[in-house]
């Protein structure tokens, strides 16, 4: 994430941490004094040492091309920078000895030096670096994981993606036993023949993943990608299984020779999954209100090409017969979708795959299965963020997002289905568990003051949107007080507040609440005006 240098006063709300600690340069200065020291005394040693702090720090960067931003700090990636840097802090304490030794004692200068810069220094750091390391009494990972499995239906298979997603849930079904019967498949891991193997193995409660292709059909070299050709000669979607029959039966078929190599490929990019109508209702993959709507699985993969963890995907998609539930966390991503998102309905923090097309109650990716959702999230989850001691860094206030985005969808959902009783309760839920005194409103917030208003809580939703706009105007005065250069820098924040007030003032609007409504709307005006008022280089 790029870093703007901006005004320090007045920061809003969403802006003051914990982490804003202050170490006034002191250990940057005393390892730059070091260095000066070292290289004075012995360059041959300090060239050393520098070849050191490079090679492992950025000589790293530059050798891993890394992106930015990163999906977490990488700090421990260059662990051995940091040695050599320390060695460098401690020349430069005893460089400040020598030169206190030409005004005291050698002894004194010693004590002196030796306890001002540990005032200065270590204890500075751990003084102001405290509360933002402290994670005592911090449960939020594995309440999460625990949201995550109590989302999912007895023996399900639910696939994950990267280490955030997939770590919290081992450690909540290795060390505390939850929810043993799910199956955890990270999709990340499943390009490995190791972890193939693995899925195919029953563990602890829960049953083997059903893949049929056998290890000479995935093991590493084999099948890494497998082009998604298609044949003008073949109309239509084709059924998913007859593809792997023919992999397994007759894999010269499936490949194809190109300047000299062999690839493997599917000869289409529409596929079908055929379903049994009877068997996905007394399995229970879908409730039994929305029977009318079951229909085979059609869709399309629109890419090039798949990998080895997307084949093994499909081949669980064409041979599990419905026997089992199937569930993405809702944190997976697109590309892991396989673009079947249109069959997805969600339960919690995961989305369940049926077949059927469910309609969505607010354009997001799935629809709402809201007698399953609303029995997760005011029976099973947990977790709670109503602790304002404790510092909550990006992982929390990124679940505290899901949650809040979680919960309003149901609200919504609920109040579409004439339960406004139960959309009242739902969205009473999220604002007592992550209040704004520990996480400030966020737009996430937004539909549930719609939820709210929609279902006659006239009041608590002014609250909401009364917070929200006091919020926005605080972070669009604060916003609007960089000036040029860095204002250039901050416009992605500026629009993304001024979009939040017009939206604030349309849910008012909409709701009748002129009110509201109307002070949203001259705020958003007067601040539109000065951005598009504003030359490029104001």
């Amino acid at each position: 994430m790029k870093c703007v240098w901006g005004p320090q006063d007045d920061l809003p709300d969403s802006l003051q941490s914990k982490a804003r600690n202050k170490y006034y340069f002191l250990p940057l200065i005393l390892g730059l004094v070091g260095l000066f020291y070292h290289y004075r005394k012995r360059h041959r040693d300090a060239l050393i040492i520098t070849v050191l702090f490079v090679m492992t720090g950025l000589a790293i960067v530059v050798y891993l091309n890394q992106h930015s931003p990163q999906p977490r700090e990488r700090d421990y990636a260059y662990a051995a920078s940091f040695y050599a840097f320390a060695i460098w802090i401690g020349l430069g304490v005893i460089y400040l000895i020598e030169i206190m030794n030409k005004f005291l004692k050698p002894g004194l200068s010693i004590a002196l030096i030796g306890l001002l810069t540990a005032l200065l220094v270590p204890v500075n750091m751990a003084y102001e670096g405290w509360d933002d390391h402290d994670r005592s009494d911090r449960y939020t990972a594995l309440e999460m994981a625990k949201s995550y499995l109590h989302s999912c239906e007895p023996n399900a298979i639910l696939f994950t993606n990267g280490d955030n997603d997939t770590f919290p849930l081992w450690y909540a079904q290795e060390v505390e036993g939850i929810r043993t019967d799910v199956r955890v498949c990270n999709l990340s891991l499943l390009s490995g023949d190791w972890y193939i193997d693995q899925m195919k193995l029953k563990v602890y409660d829960s049953d083997p993943v059903p893949f049929t292709l056998n290890f000479d059909q995935y093991k590493q070299g084999t099948r890494d990608v497998v082009y998604l050709l298609e044949n003008e000669n073949i109309k239509g979607h084709v059924e998913l299984k007859d593809i792997f029959d023919i992999l397994k039966k007759n894999p010269e078929k499936l490949r194809i020779r190109s300047q000299g190599q062999t690839f493997d490929y599917f000869p289409a990019k529409k596929f079908r999954v055929s379903v049994d109508s009877a068997t996905i209702i007394n399995n229970g993959i879908l409730p039994v209100k929305h029977a009318d709507k079951i229909q085979d699985l059609e869709w399309t993969l629109d890419v090039v090409g798949i990998q080895k963890n997307q084949l093994m995907v499909l081949d669980l998609l064409a041979h599990m017969d419905w026997s089992r539930p199937v569930y993405f966390s809702v944190t997976t991503g697109d590309d892991a979708y396989l673009g079947l998102k249109e069959y997805f309905i969600q339960e919690g923090m995961t989305y369940k795959l049926v077949p059927a097309k469910i309609k969505s109650p607010d354009h997001q990716v799935s629809g709402v299965n809201t007698d399953a959702m609303y029995d997760n999230l005011m029976n099973d989850f947990s977790i709670e963020m109503k602790d304002s001691t404790q510092f909550m860094s990006e992982e929390n206030l990124r679940a505290a997002m899901n949650l809040r985005n979680i919960y309003g969808r149901l609200a919504i959902a609920l109040v579409q289905e004439g339960k406004a009783d139960s959309a009242i309760r739902v969205a009473d839920r999220i604002v007592e568990i992550i209040p704004d005194n520990v996480i400030p409103y966020d737009f996430f917030l937004v539909p549930v003051a719609d939820a709210y208003y929609k279902a006659g809580a006239t009041d608590k939703g002014d609250e909401i949107l009364k917070i929200l706009m006091r919020h926005t105007m605080d972070e669009l005065y604060y916003f609007f007080t960089f000036t040029g250069k860095r204002a250039e820098e901050v416009d992605l924040q500026r629009q993304q507040k001024l979009a939040m007030m017009r939206e604030i003032s349309q849910v008012a609007m909409e709701n009748r609440r002129s009110g509201i409504g109307n002070e949203a709307g001259n705020i958003f005006e007067q601040y539109y005006q000065r951005y598009v008022g504003q030359s490029p280089n104001w």
